[in-house]
Parts: structure tokens; C-alpha cells; sequence
């Protein structure tokens, strides 16, 4: 990885940290989150303040991003809906299910996690913002997957089981299973990718651009009986306004054929 590209990461990495923490933060306490140089993390703190993204407290020390990063991204988060921001569902179905709500995009074989909202109770499902996790292992990743066609998802899991062989399955196993998830419209992990947690999620079909994202609720499985999963997949749905339409198959590979596909 080159210089100037490893600096792009830690920018971004530094942003993430924010988001995350919501706080303002010293040159020490950010090397010390990212594990970045103290050195390199002030030289590109200081720079960030210079081009105006983050402001400096000179009595504090501390830096915190400013309104112009927030200004950067609202067009895309005003065009997911209408009426509505997203964030602000997000944070309602927070609020209804008590439990943490993640929202997730596709990057490359993995789900990304890019908002994070963790619930205000003690025993809670943490979660890193920014994490990446194989699409196979996790419910927001399987319900990523529900517009692909078989051949894809064929694809995805050879390529996740020779890259990272501790999180394997079969691969008709999981198409079978992705049979399921298309046919429910929901999927939902116990225990697949975090110990003891489980997570409910929801495929937001409308989403700006067109950009594949999936919605999830998770906890602890104690939590998640069959009842609350049930109620959980509800408060996605009413929040969100989807109609939790199954995926037809034969749809998504007309659409193959047709050359409409979406690219993430």
C-alpha cells in the first residue's frame, strides 16, 4: 500500500473513530483508538483542520469534525426517502426495538458496517463502525445477497472460503439457505458470526442509487426468541415503509440477462 494511500485510509479510519464516539478527541487518544503514529495522526489531524473538516480546541487540545464533513454527505442521505431522512429511521427503530440497529453496504465479498446505532441498555450487541464481515456469515450480508442470482453467490462463497477458510460453508448449503432467505424476504443469524448475538435484517430495496443496503437488529440470543424475532422483523418493516415483497429468483435473473443490474 502506498503512502498517499495509507494516509486516505486513516483519514477515513479518523472520521470513523468520530462518528463512532461522537466526542472530541486529543492527538494521544485517537493514535491510541486507531493504533495510529502520534506523529502521523497529529501531522493529518492538523491538515484536516487546515482544509476545514475539523475544528481545533486550543484550551482543550482537542479536535472534533465541523459541520462542512456533515454537509458533504447529506444529498445522499435526503435522497433515501422522500419524506424522511434515514438516519432518523434508523434511530426510530433504535428507540421501538431497544436493541442495536446496524446499517450495511457490500463491499467487495464483505458486508460493511456504516452506521451504528447500539442500544442504551447494559447487555447490548457491540458492534465496530466501518467492521468488515464475509457476506455469508452475517444477516445484514446474506440479506445483501438477496438480488443475486445463484451463479453469483456460487462465486462469492468459493472466493470467501479460499480467503478466509475459518468462516467457510457449503456452498449448496448456502444456497439453499439463501433460498429461504429470498422466499421470506428477511434473514437472520444466531450466533453465525459473534458468539451468543444474533441479528435480524431486512434488504432496503429502495435505496439511493440504487446502492444495495440491508438494514439489522441485533442482541443477545436470549433475547431473540421466535416471538421477538417476529416483532423485530415487524418494526423494520413498518419503519421503513417496505412491503417485505419476497425476491422472485426468475426476477433477478431476467434482470441478468437484460443487463439492468445495479453495481454497488
Amino acid at each position: 500500500m502506498s503512502e498517499a494511500v495509507k494516509s486516505a485510509v486513516r483519514v477515513l479510519e479518523i472520521f470513523e473513530h468520530f462518528a463512532q464516539t461522537r466526542a472530541p478527541a486529543s492527538v494521544m487518544e485517537v493514535s491510541k483508538a486507531l493504533g495510529f503514529p502520534q506523529s502521523s495522526t497529529s501531522a493529518l489531524l492538523k491538515s484536516l483542520v487546515a482544509l476545514g473538516y475539523m475544528d481545533y480546541d486550543g484550551n482543550a487540545r482537542s479536535y472534533i469534525p465541523n459541520l462542512r464533513l456533515a454537509l458533504l454527505s447529506t444529498w445522499i442521505e435526503k435522497g433515501a426517502y422522500r419524506d424522511e431522512a434515514l438516519i432518523r429511521r434508523l434511530e426510530r427503530i433504535r428507540d421501538l426495538s431497544g436493541e442495536t440497529v446496524v446499517l450495511g453496504l457490500r463491499n467487495g465479498v464483505h458486508a460493511q458496517y456504516v452506521v451504528i446505532l447500539e442500544a442504551e441498555r447494559p447487555i447490548r450487541l457491540h458492534m465496530k463502525m466501518g467492521a468488515l464481515r464475509p457476506l455469508t456469515r452475517t444477516a445484514i450480508g446474506r440479506a445483501l445477497l438477496v438480488s443475486e442470482s445463484d451463479a453469483e453467490i456460487g462465486r462469492i462463497v468459493r472466493r470467501i472460503n479460499a480467503e478466509t477458510p475459518e468462516h467457510r460453508v457449503e456452498e449448496q448449503v448456502f444456497l439453499a439457505l439463501m433460498a429461504e432467505v429470498r422466499a421470506q424476504g428477511y434473514a437472520e443469524t444466531a450466533g453465525d458470526m459473534t458468539p451468543g448475538a444474533g441479528v435480524v435484517a431486512i434488504p432496503l430495496v429502495n435505496a439511493p442509487g440504487g446502492t444495495p443496503m440491508a438494514v439489522g437488529i441485533g442482541g443477545p440470543l436470549e433475547r431473540l426468541d421466535a416471538s421477538r424475532r417476529a416483532e423485530l422483523r415487524a418494526i423494520l418493516t413498518r419503519v421503513l415503509e417496505l412491503d417485505n415483497t419476497p425476491v422472485p429468483l426468475l426476477s433477478v435473473v431476467d434482470k441478468r440477462q437484460t443487463g439492468e443490474r445495479n453495481h454497488a
